[in-house]
């Protein structure tokens, strides 16, 4: 069997960050193509890969710090892996991570279930982070067991 292109890495977790970088994870796909890998490529963007911002080669697996971002700016990121072959498709997207703080989690969460014969129904209510993170909140997301609903009122 000859030697292809290795599998996609896995989708880059957020470790930390701070005003100017970003430290992300990822792991090798489970096929390096049947040669050893060389590298990792980062990409990152501000306008959904239309034009990105820059990329990083020759990275290991595992842990990067990648810096040079401008506070409050909202990125994206991939990573590619790379064999003598050639470059994987791009893994699943990080999106919209802010470069900054991250804000405080919203306090005083409430909720309450009204149960009928016809349906159930859960209200909750939160009050707004004591810090933003130096970037104005722009919507919540509430996750359950269930999913997720996203939303702009506490």
């Amino acid at each position: 069997m000859s030697a292809t292109v290795p599998d996609a890495p896995t989708l880059p977790e957020l470790v930390s960050q701070d005003e100017t970088q970003i430290t992300i994870q990822w792991q090798a796909g489970q096929d390096n193509g049947g040669t050893p890998l060389t590298g990792f490529k980062v990409y990152w963007s501000l306008d959904d890969f239309a034009s990105p911002v820059k990329t990083l080669e020759s990275l290991t697996v595992g842990t990067n710090t990648l810096d040079g971002l401008v506070t409050g700016d909202f990125y994206s990121y991939r990573v590619v892996a790379t064999n003598a072959i050639g470059d994987s498709i791009a893994s699943l997207t990080l999106e919209d991570v802010v470069a900054g703080q991250l804000p405080t989690e919203p306090t005083n969460f409430i909720r309450s279930t009204t149960v009928t014969p016809i349906c159930t129904e859960i209200s909750v209510q939160w009050d707004v982070p004591a810090s933003n993170g130096g970037s104005e909140i722009i919507g919540y997301t509430l996750k359950w067991n269930g999913g997720e609903i996203g939303g702009d009122e506490p």
